[in-house]
């Protein structure tokens, strides 16, 4: 069979003739074996991008170049060119033709993404993307490419195929480029803003990994060992006590620079949100300075500060300034996003080991300029930084740092949180938790500003844990200072004189008290005679306090009663300590009368207060919901003291009128101040499944009947996911307990209520779909395999109740009047 070579040349160089007919004639030519032409694949190539780079010359339309991408792309795509390994030599004008196209929105922008695609991956002709230049344009037009788009999902998944394909093939490029100084100040210029852009994108997403390449190539680039001595240079012309004037090399600048532009909204020629490029630099700053000290070897602490404070001024943080922050604390504010790289630089000088004594004026500085700041996140990372390096630069400031944060609204009161855990924390492991107790009690007795919000949910919890653990000496001084500062700045005034305005703080101050005595080791075989002396005289100073401040609450026409509330709070954990040293110590001052009517049987726990004081004391309670249920905890500490001295309980327990709530979906926080109308019976709901075994022997039939409905209704009832208290997860927590498993009554009373309520609860599930009856499963490993009832002493096997549960259909047809008694 002959073979065609004759005039294909001279066809598709031919002006007369159409673009799309040439294009027929180049597939034709490609696909053909019955063609001859010399170098063919290199021909149609060639004649191809010629067409593309000299666009203006030969007059091709939008349309056309759009076929001849499609062509193009065809031909990479085909066997000889896509999987031959023969390689095909080509003009490297293709490179540019692509470099050129690749990031311009066109109708044929895929088939250009496409054709780089196929190009890289064919061993035939990949080898054209051999030299630096070509593949820098190449990433850099890729690069703005994906930054481009607003979401990630918006990349095509051929661009992500193409950056997996180039970032290797340009890191291996970079790497053994002869000029290191070129190629650093290549990826300045061209790659610096779009790696950074792309990197912060996909942290935390799918393609993080092509994030984490595409980092590695500044990476490379900025920190080779060729810059080493360049980078000496810089380190000695930004030392503060340098008197060289040797300027840093410019590509090192011009660095520096790039990243100053995207901080301070310069840089909008990549096309992205400038809000977007700053968060990337920002982002970028840490890694940045960790990278930088690890490359140089820095082990010099100096020389990390210099480096250090040169950053902070790239970040308009100026920790050098001679000038006055108070004059100047308005060009600071706001700037919640640079604090937070700052505690992160400050972090990672900790983690290195960089700190050291002499940068104490520096961090001085910016402990000053944060005290002009708002309360945002990155300001409580830098105090928490500043704290793991140095506790005393904190500490001069501390007072006025805690005051601080209430000046303003607090932006997160999760990282307020960790500061206090963590002050908590560190003052422990100092063995100076006098210093910081002396400290916090200072800010909350200072003035008129409510310091409540210091003590946080974590810092309570944390506070109560290194408490217990304190050695009974420190222990029983800081109660000293405590009672002290009780005396000095309240109780004093509020019996003195009745315009005495500080409730806040008084609540506050009780709080902690609250919160500390609650938590001290009093009873244990290491506390000393002396320290248990101590505690006695604490016990009893606080009795004679307690007394005259009860007294003024009640005597008084004026608005401190409004201080009752901390006051009974306070006499509650006096209260509970003086049951703990009755029933473990040689402190005996239970009230030993026969004969206590209520109210006055409070007397036989707080014996100071007379009949008249009593009554007085539950007349008042009774107006407000917080004060009633200190007097439900007085009831409870008065159950116990005459469980220690023996006595008959049952005429308390009659008179306290225990009752149960009603069921809602209310919750509670479990603090005093926050109790309310509607959660109020929350909160004495875990009084009563608390103190359960208490009074268990004294509740009537008809009280645990009552309960046992309730405890019913409650577990069947939605299940509320509140992170506070709510009936559901008390009630669930008390059927966990012994007291309810050991208690034959409410046993009875629980599964009378089961039977009583089948019928209603399995319709229920068949009708609504609910779960109320798979909520009674709950109920099995309290009741027992087998539970006998008081009706002719009949009992019930747990395997019917689930047959029943589970068999709808059963229960349909035997009907609620034929299932009276089971006996298996």
């Amino acid at each position: 069979m002959a073979t065609i070579t004759t005039g294909i040349y001279r066809h598709l160089k031919d002006r007369t003739r159409s673009i799309g007919d040439k294009l027929k004639l180049t597939k034709l030519v490609w696909k053909s074996h019955r063609i001859f032409l010399q170098n063919k694949e290199q021909v149609l190539i060639d004649f191809l991008t010629g067409l593309i780079f000299n666009k203006k010359r030969f007059k091709v339309s939008e349309e056309d170049a759009c076929n001849i991408w499609r062509t193009l792309c065809q031909l990479f795509q085909s066997t000889q060119s896509g999987k031959s390994s023969k390689i095909i030599i080509i003009k490297p004008s293709i490179c540019q033709v692509i470099n050129d196209n690749i990031h311009q929105p066109c109708d044929y922008h895929h088939y250009v993404v496409e054709c780089c695609l196929n190009l890289l991956q064919s061993p035939s002709l990949s080898h054209v993307y051999n030299k630096y230049e070509q593949l820098s344009t190449l990433l850099c037009n890729i690069l703005k490419l994906a930054v481009r788009s607003d979401s990630l999902d918006d990349i095509d998944e051929s661009q992500w195929k193409l950056l997996k394909i180039v970032l290797p093939k340009y890191l291996q490029v970079e790497r053994s480029h002869p000029n290191q100084k070129l190629v650093f100040q290549n990826t300045t210029d061209k790659l610096l803003i779009q790696t950074l852009l792309l990197w912060n994108q996909t942290r935390k997403s799918s393609h993080e990994d092509i994030g984490d390449e595409a980092l590695k190539v500044i990476k490379t680039a900025i920190f080779n060992k060729d810059h080493v001595s360049s980078y000496s240079v810089f380190l000695q012309s930004i030392k503060s006590d340098s008197s060289d004037t040797t300027q840093p090399p410019k590509y090192i600048e011009n660095f520096f620079t790039a990243l100053s532009s995207g901080l301070s909204n310069k840089t909008s020629q990549t096309g992205v949100p400038l809000e977007r490029l700053r968060t990337a630099v920002l982002s970028y700053i840490p890694v940045y300075y960790t990278g930088f000290i690890h490359s140089n070897k820095i082990t010099d602490g100096s020389t990390a500060k210099d480096v250090f404070v040169y950053i902070c001024k790239l970040l308009d943080v100026d920790l050098q300034a001679s000038k006055s922050i108070e004059q100047n604390s308005m060009e600071y504010r706001g700037q919640h996003d640079v604090f937070e790289v700052i505690g992160s630089l400050l972090k990672a000088s900790h983690d290195l080991d960089l700190y050291d004594r002499s940068h104490d004026p520096v961090y001085r500085q910016l402990i000053q300029i944060l005290l002009t700041c708002d309360r945002s996140k990155g300001y409580f990372t830098c105090l928490i930084s500043l704290m793991k390096l140095n506790h005393l630069i904190v500490e001069a400031q501390l007072e006025k740092i805690l005051l601080n944060n209430y000046y303003g609204d607090i932006q997160d009161i999760e990282r307020l949180d960790e500061l206090m855990v963590e002050l908590v924390q560190l003052y422990a492991k100092l063995r100076q938790m006098e210093k910081f107790i002396t400290k916090l009690v200072n800010v909350i007795t200072s003035g008129s500003v409510n310091t409540r919000g210091l003590l946080t949910k974590g810092f309570c919890h944390r506070l109560g844990l290194e408490v217990e653990m304190l050695p009974q000496g420190t222990a029983v001084e800081i109660w000293q200072i405590l009672v002290q500062n009780l005396e000095d700045h309240f109780l004093s005034h509020l019996s003195k004189d009745s315009n005495f305005q500080l409730t806040e703080q008084f609540e506050t101050f009780v709080h902690l008290m609250t919160l500390y005595m609650s938590n001290t080791k009093l009873v244990d075989y290491t506390v000393t005679d002396i320290n248990k002396r101590k505690v006695k005289d604490l016990m009893v100073t606080m009795e004679k306090q307690l007394e005259k401040a009860v007294h003024v609450c009640l005597t008084s026409k004026s608005k401190v009663k409004d201080y009752l509330c901390p006051v009974m709070l306070l006499m509650s954990t006096w209260g509970d300590t003086h049951l703990l040293m009755c029933q473990y110590t040689l402190h005996t001052h239970i009230s030993s009368e026969e004969s206590l009517d209520f109210p006055c049987t409070i007397s036989a726990v707080y014996h100071f207060l007379t009949p008249d004081m009593a009554d007085k004391l539950w007349k008042m309670a009774s107006s407000s919901n917080q004060l009633q249920y200190l007097w439900d905890l007085f009831q409870v500490q008065t159950l116990k003291a005459l469980w220690i001295t023996n006595r008959k309980r049952s005429p308390v327990v009659e008179m306290w009128n225990v009752s149960v709530p009603d069921n809602s979906q209310c919750s509670w926080n479990q603090q005093v101040a926050d109790i309310n109308d509607r959660n109020y019976t929350v909160a004495k709901w875990k009084v009563f499944t608390d103190n359960f075994a208490l009074y268990a022997t004294d509740l009537s039939n008809m009280q645990l009947e009552t309960c046992a409905s309730f405890i019913i209704d409650t577990v069947c009832d939605k299940i509320d996911s509140d992170e506070h208290l709510t009936f559901i997860s008390i009630t669930k927590h008390f059927l966990g307990c012994n007291a309810i498993k050991e208690h034959r009554g409410l046993i009875t009373a629980l599964i009378s209520d089961v039977w009583s309520k089948m019928d209603h609860y399995i319709k229920l599930k068949v009708k609504k779909k609910t779960s109320s009856a798979e909520s009674l499963k709950e109920l099995f490993s309290v009741l027992g395999d087998k539970a006998w009832l008081q009706k002719n002493n009949r009992y019930v096997d747990r395997e019917v109740i689930v047959y029943l549960f589970y068999r709808e259909d059963r229960f349909e047809c035997c009907g609620q009047e034929n299932i009276d008694w089971y006996r298996p």
